[in-house]
């Protein structure tokens, strides 16, 4: 479950003395550049949460959050046209290809993916010999769906052909389309699989404990603007509190920011 499994996994002391705090809501709010890739994601809804409810205000900032492919943002980190980028996992595998970025706080430990299937398959013995979507080879989506399989019993690369289609809409729409047997898409997605009587087959984050969305900077702003790198933090902080304790404060933004039908928003919480 999401919200059950929302850990702090911040690099950096984030504690501030209250006085600094004060002054910095007093200021005027700095413009930061936040890249995110999928807007419509509950992964990337505490950003939502910060912003709306003041908290990186009060902290003295105006993020801008910018919808961009996450390989781009994390190149803006280095060339420094991006301050933040959201998609956690895109800067690990950076990270450790040598590039001078780090993860300052990982939202949740856990993706919201779901393997979604047409009607015919009902178990995954249906799935041997089916074609599954992904977004791209080596993608978290793509670890997810190979680590789900082998759990489930089947051979990632024998049991079933794997096929790279890009983003989430596009995995959704092939899959409607029946132009794959089944793809690996995130909860807001398979909501609307299910409204054209697609199927849930399982959910795939619970298999494979990996960070998928949060925030990461370069290594330049961690040394040089430390102090700043903390208030994002903190302001995170907060919005990772309401977003485990706080259910019917957060539910409106919620379904206003996942564009879901009220009657579903526990199914989207809860994942």
């Amino acid at each position: 479950m999401i919200h059950k499994n929302i850990f702090l996994a911040v690099t950096i002391a984030f504690f501030l003395n209250p006085c600094c705090a004060f002054l910095a809501s007093a200021q005027v709010p700095k413009k930061l550049v936040i890249g995110i890739s999928n807007p419509d994601n509950v992964t990337f809804f505490p950003l939502f949460i910060a912003k709306e409810f003041g908290y990186f205000k009060h902290e003295g900032f105006d993020p801008q959050l910018i919808v961009m492919n996450s390989d781009l943002a994390v190149k803006g980190l280095v060339t420094g046209d991006v301050d933040y980028a959201a998609s956690t996992a895109t800067v690990a595998k950076a990270a450790a290809l040598g590039f001078p970025v780090k993860i300052v706080i990982s939202f949740f430990n856990g993706t919201d993916f779901n393997i979604v299937t047409g009607p015919e398959i009902r178990t995954a013995k249906d799935l041997k010999g089916k074609i599954i979507a992904v977004s791209r080879f080596g993608s978290a989506a793509d670890f997810d769906l190979r680590v789900a399989l082998r759990h489930l019993g089947l051979d990632p690369a024998q049991d079933v052909k794997i096929i790279p289609v890009g983003s989430g809409p596009n995995r959704l729409m092939t899959l409607l389309s029946r132009r794959v047997d089944a793809a690996i898409i995130n909860v807001g997605e398979s909501l609307r699989a299910q409204e054209q009587g697609m199927k849930v087959l399982i959910s795939t984050g619970k298999f494979n404990k990996q960070t998928l969305t949060g925030l990461g900077t370069s290594t330049n702003k961690i040394v040089n603007n430390g102090e700043e790198v903390k208030r994002v933090v903190k302001a995170l902080h907060r919005a990772l509190a309401d977003f485990k304790g706080s259910k019917e404060k957060i539910r409106p933004l919620l379904i206003k920011h996942t564009k879901i039908k009220p009657d579903h928003f526990d199914f989207v919480y809860q994942k």
